[in-house]
Order: C-alpha cells, then sequence, then structure tokens
C-alpha cells in the first residue's frame, strides 16, 4: 500500500489592505453625496432649533407668571429676547442677568420679524398675566437671505404654534 502524497489547497483567507482601502474610499463618497443631499446640518437647523427654544421659554415664562401672581413680559430684538416684570412703579424690569431668565441669544444667522398688533408703546413686545394669558402674537425666525423658516404664534389664551415652513 503505497501513500498518496496529501496535497494541501493553501486558500488565502481576508482581504488584501488594497481591497480594504477601496471598499472605505467609496463608502466615503457614497456618504458624501448623501450628506450633500440631505441639505444644510448647519446654519438652518440652529434657526429651527433657536425658534423652538423660544416657545419652549414662552411656556416657561407663562408658568413663571402664573406661579409668582406676577406680569411678565418677553421683551424682543434683533439679538434676542428676555423676560421682563411689570414692577408697582410702572416701569418694566429685567427679571434676572442671570439664569434662563437672562437675556438669550438668536444665532448669528437667524433674523426675527414679529407682530404684536399692539400700539408701540413702551414696553415688552409680548405681555404674560398671571393668569397664563398673553398678548397675541407672531414671530418668525428667518435665515439672513429672508428665507422664512419657523413660524411661532401665539394666541390670547395662552395657546402656542410652531409652523415650519415647507
Amino acid at each position: 500500500m503505497r501513500n498518496k502524497p496529501v496535497s494541501i489547497n493553501k486558500t488565502k483567507a481576508g482581504f488584501t489592505l488594497l481591497e480594504i482601502l477601496i471598499v472605505m474610499v467609496i463608502i466615503g463618497i457614497a456618504l458624501t453625496f448623501a450628506l450633500l443631499s440631505f441639505g444644510d446640518f448647519g446654519g438652518k437647523r440652529k434657526v429651527i432649533v433657536a425658534a423652538e427654544q423660544f416657545a419652549n421659554y414662552i411656556k416657561l415664562a407663562q408658568q413663571q407668571a402664573i406661579l409668582e401672581a406676577s406680569t411678565l413680559g418677553i421683551d424682543l430684538s434683533s439679538k434676542g429676547y428676555q423676560v421682563v416684570r411689570y414692577s408697582p412703579q410702572g416701569i418694566w424690569q429685567k427679571v434676572s442677568d442671570k439664569g434662563i431668565f437672562s437675556f438669550q441669544k438668536i444665532p448669528t444667522s437667524a433674523r426675527l420679524q414679529w407682530d404684536t398688533n399692539r400700539p408701540q408703546k413702551d414696553g415688552p413686545e409680548i405681555i404674560i398675566n398671571a393668569s397664563g394669558d398673553m398678548s397675541p402674537f407672531v414671530v418668525s425666525f428667518n435665515l439672513d437671505n429672508e428665507t422664512k423658516l419657523v413660524t411661532i404664534r401665539g394666541n390670547h389664551d395662552g395657546h402656542i404654534n410652531i409652523d415650519l415652513a415647507k
């Protein structure tokens, strides 16, 4: 009986470095095109988040007005907004220079436009009573190029609607 030489087939297992690099480049290119097709993740998203924060800020101010049984207001400017309180002396004063009721800045790429249906007087653009009712308003958050992204509407009964542009 003769022993036949056994030939062992050595097959290569795994990938070469070149194959792995080629796959990585293809994945990178595909991800780049996917990110570009979804649009702007920078300025546009920051403006939308700022608008949502503004709506939550108003709700928080409503709750604070109810808890304190005082009249509060939201003072709007081109750079941001802040809660103010109506004092017994008949003037509006900042609630705080620190904390949540301090001046809230909006992103530099954002522009605020508002319509409060109030005759221009000294004082805040939005007034919140101790019952939680507030003066009706419409505030739009726009990009630098005047693209309207978000519109926030406040009703007299204190309800707030957020409308995203299509």
